[in-house]
């Protein structure tokens, strides 16, 4: 995983973005050794950008693991680099699983917001 993690870090560094690991500022991303520290570690990763939004690469997830959520996943081309991404209904399961307090927050309010668009 820290090659997938090191190829998708470097993609988005060109891209001029900043990371963050656990929320903190993480600028060892071509350290082999602090991304493997981290990937162990199941530290959540954000590529952020000014203009172009944010990323987040997550080590871990609650409810599956990476081989189940590889199944489905789709393949992104960013900046030369392919990139996996986990479908939606996944990631919502996990937030569901996770029972965290920001996690159900966020399904309640991606619940309205799918049921405004529904409604239009």
């Amino acid at each position: 995983m820290t090659a997938s993690v090191r190829g998708f870090a470097s993609a988005l560094a060109a891209l001029g973005y900043d990371f963050e690991a656990g929320g903190e500022p993480f600028a060892e991303v071509d350290d082999t050794h602090v991304l493997r520290r981290v990937v162990e570690s199941g530290t959540n990763i954000s590529a952020i950008h000014r203009e172009a939004g944010q990323f987040d690469l997550l080590t871990s997830i609650s409810g599956f693991d990476y081989a189940g959520l590889a199944e489905d996943a789709a393949t992104f081309d960013v900046a030369g680099a392919p990139i996996r991404v986990g479908r939606l209904e996944r990631l919502l399961e996990s937030k569901a699983a996770s029972g965290r307090a920001k996690d159900l927050a966020f399904l309640s309010a991606f619940d309205s917001a799918q049921s405004n668009v529904e409604d239009e």
